[in-house]
Order: C-alpha cells, then structure tokens, then sequence
C-alpha cells in the first residue's frame, strides 16, 4: 500500500492545513498539464466562491475545475455539497463543463450520500471524485513512478540473494523465481 503524504509548513495550524493545501493543487495541476489539460487559474475567486484549479482540456476546449482537499479526516456532506454548489453554477454558464474533485482522504456516509444521489447520478459524464488510492495510481502511470509492487517483488528477490550469499559465500540464483545475480557479495567478499 502507498500513502501519498502531503507535508506543510507554518506556524500555526492553520497555516500548515494552507500550505498543505496549496501543495495539493499544485501536484494536482502538474496532473492535469500532464495530461494536456491547460490550466489556467489556481485558487481563483469566482463570485465569493474559491475555485482551486480551472482550465481547458487541449483537445476539444472542455472547461473543467478541481477542488483539492488534501485534509486526512473525512470529507463531509459540507464539503461535498459545496463542490456540488460550484458545479451546478458553473453548468449554468457552461452545459459541458467538467468538475473533479480530488480529496487525500475519503468521503464520510453522508458525504458519500449526497455525491452519490445528487452529483454523481445527476451528472455522472460531468463529475469524478479521485480518492487517495485513485491520486496515487494517476501519479503511477503518468509520471512513470515504480508500481509499489515492483518495487516490493525486488526488495523481496534482493533479499533473498543476500541471505543465499551470506550463507555460501556465492552469488547464486534466487530460490524464488530462479533468477541469479552476480552483483550481490556476500559479507566476508566485500
């Protein structure tokens, strides 16, 4: 499992939650532009209303916004009826605008209830919500990061020829899966 761990900093809470906050939109926006989605405002102020990330899409000239909540308790009805309130009045101005919200944590049961009611079968081509596990497999294959699984197989594997190395002095192939690697020293060869 991969936690995707925002880090802030500041001298308050507040001012932590903000830089945290800020950081969020930021990887999101480098998302999007590596999907060739142009963004082309962050933390707007649209009519009262704070919208973290607007754009296009590059191909076909779709409007789209983000909210970013990179909190690690739930989200709450609150939260999600908010997104819901920007989508609705954007779509007043524009029927094929594109809403996302990305959020580190996950949504509480009323939370889930009214996206599921009232966003998502309202609007279900307009609207996505990324999750935590969803964020950290769109910066998996798109920034070409090593799958968590990968990355535990070779532990496991490198693993296993230094205990074969220790144990002989030689650089055998792994019980495993077979493979050898001569790269690994035993401690009394190195």
């Amino acid at each position: 499992m991969v936690y995707l761990h925002i880090l802030g900093s500041g001298k308050t809470r507040q001012e932590v939650a903000d830089s945290k906050g800020h950081l969020f939109e930021r990887l999101i926006r480098d998302v999007f532009e590596h999907l060739k989605m142009k963004v082309t405002h962050l933390n707007k102020s649209d009519n009262g209303k704070e919208i973290d990330i607007e754009g296009t899409t590059i191909v076909g000239d779709v409007k789209f916004f983000a909210e970013c909540k990179a909190q690690a308790d739930p989200l709450d009805s609150t939260d999600v009826q908010k997104f819901g309130f920007k989508f609705v009045t954007k779509t007043k101005r524009d029927q094929d605008v594109r809403g996302f919200l990305f959020t580190l944590s996950d949504l509480n049961p009323k939370a889930q209830e009214v996206w599921d009611s009232d966003l998502e079968n309202e609007y279900p081509k307009h609207i996505k919500c990324y999750r935590h596990d969803d964020i950290v497999k769109l910066l998996i294959e798109h920034y070409g990061l090593a799958n968590p699984e990968l990355i535990l197989q070779q532990a496991k594997h490198g693993r296993c020829f230094e205990k074969q190395a220790k144990s002989t002095h030689k650089s055998r192939a792994c019980a495993c899966c077979g493979r050898s690697n001569q790269r690994i020293l035993c401690q009394t060869h190195t």
